[in-house]
């Protein structure tokens, strides 16, 4: 199964390593930074994760559990489904203007 959260206070981005190369990056670096401000920002105002620990366990006493799930702000489960209905340039351009890039 395969469950793809949202954001949640975890503390992963403390645990982050950032290689040398993305902070020396011309090309990437300002993506890089406001990509990793959002991912910190959003696990930082995020809710704790015990609604994953819920569906964790919802989802291992199901007899036959879906392939995927999502559990997060709606928001952010939202844009999932538009990956199999949209084309994979539409859905990139639909990302990409969702996260202000």
């Amino acid at each position: 199964m395969l469950v793809e959260p949202g954001d949640f206070a975890t503390g992963l981005p403390a645990a982050r390593h950032v290689t040398a190369q993305a902070e020396r990056s011309a090309i990437y670096r300002a993506a890089f930074t406001k990509a990793k401000t959002q991912q910190d920002e959003g696990e930082a105002t995020g809710s704790t994760p015990e609604p994953v620990a819920r569906l964790v366990a919802r989802i291992l006493d199901d007899p036959s559990p879906r392939l995927r799930y999502t559990v997060g702000p709606l928001g952010q489960r939202a844009i999932v489904p538009l990956k199999r209905y949209l084309p994979q340039r539409l859905f990139e351009l639909v990302l990409v203007r969702a996260l202000g890039f």
